[in-house]
């Protein structure tokens, strides 16, 4: 039986070079989002948006990778205690990629503790935001229609989330025009 199991286990898990695979292709999507991020950011401040934002996480890519795996340890040793406790520490840490880009003087925990004390009294209210999108993100979770439906949803969820940074940062809204 266990030797069975055993078996069963081993003939089941990805090899070792598709483990790595994985990984570099999570890790370069993380990169990709920052740029995406930056482009976001660089739109509504009228500052030069263009598509080679996308590539400009590479140029911080080691703050990135540490910024994300920092926030992984504290919403999982926040999520031992319940679940809830991990939504919270999730909600607590979601300004800490636009602080890393807005701030390249702040370490990745110092963004992180920042994002901490931004988002104090205001979890709730993005947690109302992204139950906002709820509808379209269902949409987009259909087959062959939610790719077409993701085109257009994940610009306006992501432009969305990054309004609510510059306002929660104080700036006023600056016209796209």
């Amino acid at each position: 039986q266990i030797e069975q199991a055993w078996y069963m286990l081993e003939s089941h898990t990805p090899s070792l070079s598709a483990q790595l695979i994985n990984l570099a292709l999570l890790v370069v999507t993380r990169i990709v989002i920052a740029g995406f991020v930056i482009f976001l950011l660089n739109t509504i401040r009228n500052t030069g948006a263009c598509f080679g934002n996308l590539l400009d996480g590479f140029g911080i890519v080691w703050r990135i990778i540490l910024l994300e795996i920092l926030q992984a340890i504290f919403i999982a040793l926040w999520s031992l205690l319940f679940v809830i406790p991990g939504l919270i520490a999730a909600y607590r840490y979601r300004m800490a990629i636009y602080l890393l880009i807005d701030h390249p003087e702040l370490s990745p925990l110092d963004c992180i503790r920042e994002s901490k004390r931004m988002m104090m009294g205001h979890k709730g209210e993005l947690f109302l935001l992204d139950l906002s999108f709820i509808g379209w993100e269902l949409l987009a979770a259909i087959p062959y229609l939610g790719y077409a439906v993701q085109i257009w949803t994940t610009p306006y969820i992501n432009m969305t989330l990054a309004m609510y940074y510059e306002w929660l940062c104080g700036r006023p809204y600056v016209s796209m025009q």
